[in-house]
């Protein structure tokens, strides 16, 4: 009779095992699924600030190359102003001396 009893509580020590390690099993998953949550979350938050970083500087650059190319535009412009002013000038005195002959 020792012997049954004795294998009685050992497999009722066992089932109380098996039952302890399930619930930390669990437990255990539960814990690395709340942390694979945070480290997605995190990592979308990083990639987020590394996109708007990107989306900012290159939005300055555009704005330094859009003032960069006005600039040119402008210098440009001034040139083709005193040429055409410069034409104008030599178009306007050729008409007064041939109109003065």
């Amino acid at each position: 009779m020792d012997i049954i009893k004795k294998i009685r509580d050992a497999e009722k020590e066992a089932k109380q095992i098996v039952e302890q390690a399930k619930k930390e099993a669990a437990e255990n998953r539960q814990k690395y699924q709340h942390q694979k949550t945070q480290l997605l979350q995190q990592a979308e938050n990083e990639r987020k600030k590394a996109i708007d970083a990107a989306v900012k500087q290159a939005k300055s650059q555009a704005e330094a190359k859009l003032e960069k190319l006005k600039e040119q535009a402008n210098k440009q412009k001034q040139q083709l102003q005193k040429i055409a002013d410069e034409r104008r000038k030599q178009a306007v005195k050729k008409t007064l001396d041939f109109l003065k002959s």
